[in-house]
């Protein structure tokens, strides 16, 4: 079976952004913008340790995408403050930031044409090929849903707050101490309680369960479909979802299933967490791909490693890619 990043510099990423910014010397823009790379570290860790190394903070500080944990990967956060900030950047071993410009508006999720990728496969087999191919199936991969963030987002949408504080206190992280402790000063009120928890997280949960709804949805139309256009959508379901009888089918049934309703993503607890529901290509194109040649795999002993790079737009996986690729 083939491995993935067995070493950081296996998975490399390099986001690429959808403006340009502006150069210091024009002394505009009423935000700095910094490039941010980092080796083990996830996104929101490396934002933390940049809000204290220049003594702001993290509310000030945002970013177009969220990057691997086990990689090596760069992207733009922008920083309030204009270009009497560009001064602050530093560098130790795994982080560093560097100024690049400045935006008159912050980044924001979704700021971002995509992202190119250079990932080393390992522990292939002597015989074993990979597939030339030029697009895969674009469902959210494994890092999506985490252990529990497709079920705690399944109870925060069907109101079962008592479950979601369940699983949500069994995280180890300062977020789920936090948790624990609301529910030991008001033992019953779980919906209080998950309202400790900062609004992005319990936006990833939620966004997780949708995700995991339009996987099966895609699952359950390819099975009837053979013949798909690549541009083709389906709607990720939300309390707006408008689609086609067949899909508006799957779709009816995915939700039976669940026991709910498209008004149940209309979350009156918590107002800004409410799912419209938008849509996603069924088909994600690989662009750019270079497959180098086979080598001896120096961590698996009598195993093969390939490099592959390519570019792919936002929003998709490119272990999903991987595992379609060698599929």
């Amino acid at each position: 079976m083939f491995k993935l990043k067995q070493l950081p510099e296996d998975f490399i990423v390099d986001e690429v952004p959808d403006r340009e910014f502006t150069k210091i010397d024009s002394g505009l823009g009423k935000y700095s913008v910094f490039l941010l790379k980092k080796r083990n570290y996830n996104t929101e860790d490396a934002i933390a340790a940049v809000a204290d190394k220049l003594r702001i903070q993290r509310r000030n500080i945002s970013y177009a995408g969220v990057k691997d944990r086990t990689a090596v990967t760069s992207q733009f956060i922008s920083v309030l403050g204009g270009v009497e900030s560009f001064n602050r950047s530093f560098e130790n071993k795994d982080l560093s930031i560097e100024y690049v410009g400045t935006t008159n508006e912050p980044l924001s999720l979704g700021n971002l044409e995509g992202n190119n990728f250079k990932i080393t496969i390992r522990n292939l087999e002597q015989d074993e090929k990979i597939n030339h191919r030029a697009n895969f199936v674009n469902y959210f991969d494994s890092q999506r849903f985490s252990k529990n963030n497709a079920d705690v987002g399944r109870f925060i949408i069907k109101k079962a707050y008592k479950d979601a504080c369940a699983l949500l206190s069994e995280e180890d992280s300062r977020d789920a101490l936090l948790l624990k402790e609301a529910l030991i000063k008001n033992p019953n009120n779980y919906l209080a309680a998950i309202k400790t928890i900062p609004k992005k997280l319990l936006l990833m949960y939620v966004h997780s369960f949708q995700s995991l709804l339009w996987n099966k949805a895609v699952e359950r139309y390819l099975k009837n479909n053979s013949n798909v256009l690549d541009s083709f959508e389906i709607p990720l379901v939300g309390f707006a979802t408008e689609a086609s009888p067949e899909i508006e089918e799957i779709i009816s049934e995915l939700l039976k299933e669940e026991n709910l309703t498209k008004r149940d993503f209309i979350l009156r607890d918590f107002p800004e967490l409410s799912l419209e529901g938008n849509s996603r290509k069924i088909f994600m194109e690989i662009k750019n791909l270079k497959i180098s040649d086979y080598e001896d795999d120096d961590l698996n002993l009598g195993k093969r490693k390939i490099v592959v790079e390519f570019f792919l737009e936002k929003g998709a996986y490119a272990t999903m890619a991987i595992k379609q690729m060698m599929d």
